[in-house]
This record gives C-alpha cells, sequence and structure tokens, in this order.
C-alpha cells in the first residue's frame, strides 16, 4: 500500500509538472546562470539560502550584509555555485585559480580556502549544508541555487546624447506620437478592467465571508510515502525539520531537509514515535516529543547536525501518537532556554492538558496556562519572534478551538487575552504561528484554509487566498517570507466482515468513498443502514440498502457536522447528533422516511452519541454539562433529562434483553467497558480497553476494537467462556462499528489510506 501511494503521489507530481511522463522523469534542473546572464548580456547573481554571490562584483552577502571573504576562496565558491550539484575536483580548481607553471602547495591552499569559505558560511564540514566533500576527489555544492539577473545601468553619456538630433526628434514626434496616444488609451481600458476585476472579487469574497490577504502559490516541499507532518523551521529559514512515518508508515522520527531539492537528514531512529520537532532559536538544538506509552511521553533534545539525544523531561502526554490531530505541542523560549509544552501536571486520568515551561538547566516545571475542562485542553502553541507572548488554542469538549494570547513577562500568571476567530471555517483554529514582524497570526483551520489573525484590535480573520485548502500543521519562517504547511488526509470507509460466533470471515470494502464514510448502524430489520458521510461537502446522514447499495441523503443541512446514527427500535426514527451554530452539540431526530430534523436536547453543553433503550422510550447520550463526560438519557418524545452513570461515562448501550446497561469510561480515544444494572446498582468492569464507541453488545457475546497497544485488532469476547478472541487487524482504528441483527455480519470503519505532504509558500506577502 504505500508503494502504490508513492506511485501515486508521484503521478501526481509529474501530471502537476505540465510535461509529458517521461520527459517530467528526465527532467534535471540546470544551474546555468552564467548561460542565462550570457543570453541576456546581463552580470549573474546566485542565490543561495540567507545568502547571495554577485559574480560581477565579487561580492558574497547574507541577508544583504556583505561579508569580508579573500578571492581565492570566493574563486573556490563561484566554482561551486556555477557547477551546482556538480562533483568539482580539486584539479580543475587548481588550473582555475592558478595559471600553469605556478608553483605553490596546491592541496594545502585548496584546504585552506575552503575551511575560509566553510567560516563564511557557518558551513561544516562534519555535516554540510551547502559544501559536501567526496574524500580523494574534490567538492560538490548540495544546497538549491537560484539566478537573478542584474540589470546593467543604461548608458546617458553625452557622446550617446549627441547621436540624435533634430531629423531624429521629428521621427520620435511624428511617427511615435500616435502609438503613444493609441498606448496611452489602451493602458486606461486596461487598468479600468482590473479595477473592475478587482471590484468584482473584493464583492465575492466580501459576500463569501473570506477576505482574502493575498493570492500565494505554493509548490510541494515532501512528496514522500505516508505522511510528512509538523514542519518547524530553522532560524535562518533555509532547512526545515518534520515528522515523517517513513516508507513502512510504521512510525514516526525526526527529519531534517534543505529548502530545494535533495533527500533528508533522518536524526531520530528510535523505535517510539518521534513528533512535533521545535528548533532552538540560537540554532543548536531540536526539541522533540517521544511517545513512550499510552500515557506518558518525553521531552527530548537532539542536535540540530545530529548526534546523541538528551531527554528533559517527561509528561503525562497520551495523544500524541494519533496523526489525525494536527497542531504544535512543543516550542522555545526565545533565550533557546526553556520550552513551552502541552501537558498536565496531574496524574489523574481525565485532568485537563495546560501549558508547561520547562527550563533546559534546572529542569523545573511551572504551569504558565490551565486548560479548559477538556482532555485536549490546549491544542497549539507558538512563541512571538520577540519572545513576548505566548499564542496557543484551546477547547472545551466539543466546542471549536479558540485563540488566545499570553504575556510572557513577570513572574505571576498574566492574563490571557482570547482573540475571536469565529467567522465560518476560520472557527476551529488547529495549527498556528506568528507572522516575522510579531503583529500577526497565521492559522490553519482544520481543513478550511489558512487565515491571518491580528493580534490587537478586533478585526476578523482574513482568507489566504490560493494556497492550503486542506492544510494542517504550519511553520512560518523568521528572517523571510517562507511558509510551509503540511497537506493531506486520509480516506476512511466502511468494511464488512462475515462473522459466525468467534469466527470471522476475510473483511472487504462495503460502502466507500474518495470522502469520510464512518458511524454506521444497521435497521432494526437489517434490511438498510445508516451511516455518516461528507460525500456532499458537508457531513450528513445517509441511508443506503443492505448491500451497501442505493445510498440516498436523508439530511441537508449544508453546513456545521451531523452524525452518530442510530434507529429506532421500530425503524421508524433515527436520533443523531448535530453541531450547531452556537457552537454546541445537539441530539436531533429525523423521519427514516426523510423531512425536516427536531432537535430533541435543549441544553447549553455538548450532547453526541444517542443510542435507543430496547423498549423505544428513552435515548441515552453523552453530555458535559457536569464538567465532564457522563451518561445522561431523556424520554424520546421529550421532557426531563437524568444522569445515568457518576464517575465519567460515555456511548452506552442497553443489553438485548434491557436489563443492564453497558458504558465506555475513562477520557482519550481508549478506555474501559463497565456494566451495571438498568436501574442502578454495582459497577462492572467488563473490558480493559475499547476504542472510542467501538462494541456491540449481542446475547452471547461483545464485538469490539481494541484500544490497548499500537495494534487495531477486532476482538470478541465471548459471556460463556470468558474467552477473548482476536477476529482480524485493522490498518487504522476509526469512529463506526455496528453487527447486524442476524449477527451474520459485522461493520467496521477503517482509515484506508493517510498521506501527507509538506507545501512550500515562497514570498508570503
Amino acid at each position: 500500500m504505500a508503494v502504490e501511494r508513492a506511485n501515486a503521489k508521484s503521478l501526481q507530481s509529474r501530471r502537476e509538472s505540465g510535461l509529458p511522463e517521461p520527459l517530467a522523469r528526465r527532467m534535471i534542473p540546470e544551474s546555468g546562470c552564467s548561460r542565462m546572464a550570457a543570453v541576456n548580456q546581463q552580470p549573474p547573481v546566485h542565490q543561495f539560502g540567507a545568502f547571495e554571490l554577485d559574480a560581477h562584483s565579487g561580492e558574497l552577502r547574507k541577508h544583504g550584509m556583505k561579508l569580508k571573504l579573500q578571492h581565492q576562496p570566493l574563486q573556490i565558491l563561484a566554482i561551486l555555485l556555477e557547477r551546482s550539484g556538480e562533483v568539482v575536483t580539486r584539479e580543475e580548481i587548481q588550473k582555475r585559480l592558478w595559471p600553469d607553471n605556478t608553483y605553490v602547495d596546491f592541496d594545502n591552499a585548496i584546504n585552506s580556502a575552503i575551511r575560509k569559505l566553510r567560516d563564511a558560511l557557518g558551513d561544516p564540514a562534519e555535516n554540510p549544508v551547502f559544501i559536501e566533500t567526496l574524500s580523494r576527489r574534490g567538492y560538490r555544492f548540495i544546497a538549491p541555487v537560484s539566478c537573478v539577473l542584474k540589470r546593467a545601468a543604461i548608458s546617458s553619456s553625452p557622446k550617446d546624447a549627441s547621436r540624435s538630433g533634430p531629423q531624429s526628434s521629428r521621427l520620435s514626434t511624428d511617427t511615435q506620437g500616435p502609438c503613444r496616444h493609441k498606448r496611452a488609451v489602451a493602458w486606461a481600458v486596461l487598468v479600468l478592467l482590473i479595477g473592475i476585476a478587482c471590484w468584482a472579487t473584493a464583492l465575492v469574497l466580501r459576500i463569501g465571508g473570506r477576505p482574502a490577504v493575498s493570492q500565494a502559490k505554493s509548490t510541494p516541499l515532501t512528496s514522500y510515502p505516508g505522511s510528512e507532518i509538523e514542519p518547524a523551521f530553522s532560524p535562518e529559514g533555509t532547512r526545515v525539520a518534520f515528522a515523517w512515518d517513513g516508507a513502512h508508515e510504521d512510525k514516526f522520527n525526526i527529519y531534517v531537509k534543505l529548502i530545494g531539492q535533495g533527500d533528508p537528514m533522518q536524526l531520530t531512529t528510535a523505535s517510539a514515535s518521534d513528533r512535533s520537532p521545535a528548533w532552538s532559536p540560537d540554532g543548536r538544538w531540536i526539541a522533540f516529543l517521544r511517545e513512550l506509552n499510552e500515557r506518558e511521553s518525553a521531552v527530548m533534545l537532539v542536535p540540530a547536525m545530529g548526534g546523541a539525544e538528551i531527554e528533559v523531561t517527561r509528561v503525562p502526554l497520551a495523544w500524541i501518537g494519533t496523526w489525525a490531530v494536527p497542531g504544535r505541542y512543543l516550542t522555545w523560549a526565545a533565550d533557546s532556554k526553556s520550552l513551552f509544552v502541552i501537558a498536565s501536571e496531574s496524574q489523574e486520568p481525565g485532568q485537563p492538558y495546560d501549558i508547561l515551561n520547562v527550563s533546559i538547566d534546572s529542569r523545573q516545571r511551572r504551569t504558565v496556562a490551565v486548560g479548559a475542562g477538556a482532555t485536549m485542553g490546549t491544542g497549539a502553541l507558538s512563541v512571538s519572534p520577540d519572545g513576548r507572548m505566548l499564542a496557543f488554542t484551546r477547547t472545551a469538549g466539543y466546542q471549536p478551538r479558540e485563540l488566545f494570547v499570553l504575556p510572557l513577562s513577570g513572574s505571576s500568571m498574566p492574563q490571557e487575552t482570547r482573540i475571536v476567530v469565529r467567522n465560518g471555517p476560520a472557527d476551529r483554529p488547529c495549527a498556528l504561528d506568528w507572522t516575522p514582524d510579531g503583529k500577526h497570526i497565521l492559522f490553519s483551520a482544520c481543513g478550511g484554509g489558512l487565515w491571518r489573525q491580528s493580534v490587537v484590535g478586533s478585526a476578523k480573520p482574513e482568507f489566504l487566498a490560493g494556497v492550503g485548502s486542506n492544510s494542517r500543521d504550519i511553520a512560518v519562517a523568521r528572517n523571510g517570507h517562507r511558509l510551509v504547511y503540511s497537506e493531506g488526509g486520509q480516506d476512511e470507509n466502511i468494511w464488512r466482515m462475515g462473522i459466525r460466533g468467534e469466527r470471522a470471515l476475510r473483511p472487504t470494502r462495503f460502502i466507500s468513498s474518495t470522502r469520510t464514510e464512518i458511524n454506521m448502524a444497521f435497521s432494526p430489520s437489517g434490511q438498510q443502514i445508516a451511516f455518516e458521510s461528507d460525500r456532499s461537502g458537508t457531513e450528513e446522514i445517509w441511508i443506503c440498502n443492505s448491500e451497501g447499495s442505493h445510498p440516498v441523503q436523508l439530511t441537508a443541512f449544508g453546513n456545521g457536522y451531523s452524525g452518530s446514527p442510530q434507529w429506532s427500535p421500530d425503524g421508524r426514527t433515527i436520533a443523531f447528533d448535530r453541531a450547531d451554530a452556537d457552537g454546541y452539540f445537539g441530539i436531533y431526530l429525523v423521519s427514516a422516511q426523510g423531512g425536516n430534523p427536531t432537535r430533541l436536547v435543549n441544553h447549553k453543553s455538548n450532547n453526541v452519541v444517542p443510542t435507543w433503550s430496547r423498549d423505544g422510550d428513552w435515548i441515552y447520550f453523552n453530555s458535559d454539562r457536569t464538567g465532564r463526560l457522563e451518561v445522561w438519557k431523556m424520554s424520546s418524545r421529550g421532557g426531563p433529562q437524568v444522569q445515568v452513570t457518576q464517575n465519567g461515562g460515555g456511548a452506552a448501550q442497553e443489553s438485548p434483553d434491557g436489563s443492564e446497561i453497558y458504558y465506555r469510561s475513562g477520557v482519550g480515544q481508549t478506555g474501559p467497558l463497565w456494566m451495571m444494572p438498568i436501574h442502578g446498582g454495582k459497577e462492572t468492569k467488563v473490558l480493559e480497553s475499547v476504542y472510542q464507541r467501538n462494541y456491540a453488545v449481542t446475547p452471547l457475546g461483545i464485538y469490539y476494537i481494541d484500544g490497548g497497544g499500537k495494534a487495531a485488532n477486532i476482538r470478541y469476547f465471548s459471556f460463556a467462556t470468558r474467552r477473548d478472541t482476536k477476529l482480524t487487524s485493522l490498518f487504522a482504528r476509526c469512529p463506526g462499528f455496528a453487527v447486524s441483527p442476524d449477527r451474520r455480519w459485522l461493520l467496521f470503519a477503517q482509515v484506508d489510506v493517510m498521506a501527507s505532504d509538506l507545501m512550500l509558500v515562497e514570498n508570503l506577502r
């Protein structure tokens, strides 16, 4: 599967290049800066990273500032740049630098010149960014090189002026005047048309609620198999650290890649997953998070050029391994002496995550921001370029994330400020970073594009047109106008597997598309299936027959999120949850034949995942109104709402005979499955770990997806034998699980494809 995705990415890159496939394969970029200059008769300027070399004046500059470098090192640099990507032998350098019949110690002279050149570029020989040494052969320039043509000055000498006399002036007046007039009229018309087009574009954007910042263009920085995520720029903005799950897509490691062509350098090789790299402002270290187990992660350091790793501290952070959750969980203070990390000082399950500051030297930790009543209380963070402000996102329960800014000065906890970003798709900020001037925050809206938000005032966020339609993690270069973001997604489909008690047949793909197909439920007769899909563009409720064919859209809100459908015992009504305009989820009912849905639960809290009692009189659901998720119930005809669990719980199901209620406890993605009598009583643990709501209680046993370990498995627990049997493995867990009324078929949702590339935006304004 990894090979197929790699081939698909490669084909997409060839298609985007606009070249026929064989030509795209053979095409190699040329560094012929001098050839271009010869054609245009203009002196060339080579640009690489933060440097540029003017071949005409012989000046090397960094960020526009001239560097002092002797003549021979400059000559060697010019040769390497002109032959970028090629091996330049020591013999070739000797012939270019010294004429025939010159007698010097060439080897020592070349070595000395190379050392001086490396010192000027800050390029260590043991781990080079620009100049690669090939033992006993020569050198090769390995960084991307671009060519800019420097315009020559226009001559205006008296000699040139004397060549024009009255005759030439008359010719200019008589023959060029009408042409100049026509050109002036044409330019006026063109300007008018452009003005009209700009006005129309602005009007459309205003109506659509997306004021554009600018039109930008992105190009792939990576196109490897699997997922490249969570980019972080080096201080000079020429390199990017990121997490990649590798060609085998089994675990994430930290890599570094130079902007442009070339292979990435792997920094970590541990058996655990390494995520969320963060480059120190002094350029020496890359910090990252290593997932140790399901409840704990380590804050690690590794030299930016590679080397021995250092463990700074360990924090209760268990959800880093979930690829689907974007964001930056780790960032440096401006002085490179401490880190900010999303974690919690509490070891108790269910406590909200906070933002901690960890000293590199003393390892001391202090809380700088408190979570907001949810396991994933804080989702992304970034320190401003001047080091004075910390931006982060926070969510409570199922509400959209909100953007906050926190001053970092002072010893006591300063006052944080919420920045209003609710504006359609922009109300779900996921990953974020600061603009170089520190006046704005760029953020991705969880698949809703890239946006820019002013830090001061109450201005609405501005949409960044042309890039990032499915963006996730983002990073902004501190010293320039570069932006890197990860773009991709996952293809979730519904699969069907024949079951015979503890035996299972080979699963086959059942309901699929290029969009999301999850959270399915059989009708009581087994003749129909309700499921959640965004194939129409938004999450809606759909119905198909028992063979998966003839899908029909049941709801058509056209916005928000509608899902988790469940049939009433008589098959006439479907309950589902939906995110409303007020930011809260509610429980809705809709006729299985279609019609206008009605809201059943009205409460300023999040109420999700409805299920029916066996007699159809009650609807169970999860609610966070007490500050944590508990199972509640209410009459299917409306009325008072009653709390069922007292110690945390969700995803309730009644037993087939209606005498007991099963529910999952714990926080996060996994937790134990419990059972208690329907009218209250002693709670009994049934299973150690179940993933989300993915279980089904039958008269003879429980089918479920386990939640422990790296592998995802479908299992069967027999009531009679108390034996727990593995039925099959999944590629990746996904919400959705159902067993047919005749217990012959099991449906489950699976992530079939997970892929993400890094995209580069140059000259971001």
